[in-house]
């Protein structure tokens, strides 16, 4: 049987804000406050409420707001503020089919362009994955050490539109996750999959390790209403 680890309701969402810009913290901050629900799908937000919330000026909330409504957080009403999107059905099918789509190419790429770091990297993390969790792990650890997985793969591809992708879809995908409170596989469960995946990079095998990660993909999806990429 395999094992899962259920969502813990009153635990928040936690992301280091970016030491960069301020622009930059402004955009994690509000990014991790939709995902984990504080600003639910259809809320209704205004620059100037965000600002003073925030504490954050004209320019940096602005540019913050523009990347989330490139990143399909929300959308914008010309006169009427922002609305934070809704995560439908269909929404869900399309994140995966398109992760599916762009981690299968991330890791053929992988297997072709992996560095010696980035080899390291990859077989250092599934060593450590294969150690105990810390006592006080709950469904956001595990679901972050399934995130830098998927994210050294990415980088281990060398193209830098493909680790922006798969790191802009992942976080989407935390918010269907969070959305849903599912049970979430154990960093455990994944630990197979992690090995062999890194195995087929390091033997430089192009085609079985898009292929592992498209299966797992599909594998990994479940929706309420029935739908699958299978």
């Amino acid at each position: 049987m395999t094992a899962v680890w259920h969502w813990c309701i009153n635990t928040p969402v936690v992301y280091q804000a970016s030491p960069g810009r301020l622009s930059d913290q402004v955009y994690e901050e509000l990014k991790r406050r939709i995902i984990e629900g504080t600003y639910p799908p259809r809320a209704h937000l205004t620059e100037r409420e965000l600002a003073a919330q925030l504490q954050a000026g004209r320019t940096p909330m602005r540019e913050a707001l523009q990347r989330l409504v490139r990143g399909h957080f929300l959308t914008v009403v010309p006169g009427g503020g922002y609305f934070v999107t809704d995560i439908s059905g269909d929404a869900e099918l399309h994140i995966y089919e398109l992760r599916q789509a762009v981690e299968a190419l991330s890791a053929r790429l992988a297997a072709e362009r992996a560095t010696v770091p980035d080899i390291h990297a990859l077989e250092a993390f599934v060593v450590q994955a294969a150690l105990d969790p810390p006592p006080d792990a709950d469904g956001y650890w595990h679901l972050g050490v399934d995130e830098r997985f998927h994210l050294l793969i990415a980088r281990a591809s060398q193209n830098q539109y493909v680790e922006s992708t798969v790191g802009d879809l992942y976080t989407l995908t935390q918010r269907i996750l969070v959305a849903r409170r599912p049970q979430i596989p154990l960093v455990a469960d994944e630990l197979e999959f992690y090995r062999k995946l890194t195995a087929a990079i390091v033997a430089r095998d192009v085609e079985r390790s898009g292929r592992l990660m498209e299966d797992h993909l599909t594998s990994s999806v479940q929706f309420e209403d029935g739908v699958s990429l299978a």
